[in-house]
């Protein structure tokens, strides 16, 4: 009966210190901590160069999410894992704009790429 008593101790006292192991192994971040991926957005002139157009709003939805595009025609959104919609109106010759909704995918610890392309003389 004793030998019984300090075997279940002993399995006790090993599976408490696997788990408290595994958690140290797998809980090393803090619950709901998701590493983020990143999109990266470029809006350039439909011109020969592909001319930078800066100032340009940029929506990005699920989020609500909204940068504006610098002189280098960029702007950048960290965002976690999943599906989103680009969203921009760009200036085009004449009185309208393109309007883009674009779908792209973001993953983790990666850099999703969209260009978006302005009409001619948009500058």
């Amino acid at each position: 009966m004793k030998n019984k008593n300090m075997l279940r101790s002993l399995l006790l006292l090993l599976i408490s210190t696997f788990g408290i192991v595994v958690c140290f192994e797998a809980c090393d971040k803090p619950v709901g901590d998701i590493e983020t991926g990143y999109l990266r957005v470029k809006v350039t002139d439909n011109d020969i160069l592909g001319t930078p157009v800066p100032d340009v709003e940029i929506h990005v939805s699920p989020g609500n999410l909204t940068e504006t595009t610098d002189s280098n025609g960029v702007c950048e959104f960290s965002l976690d894992p999943g599906e989103y919609n680009v969203i921009a109106d760009i200036c085009c010759v004449g009185p309208s704009n393109i309007h883009y909704d674009e779908a792209v995918t973001v993953t983790q610890t990666d850099t999703t790429q969209i260009t978006l392309g302005a009409c001619l003389q948009c500058l």
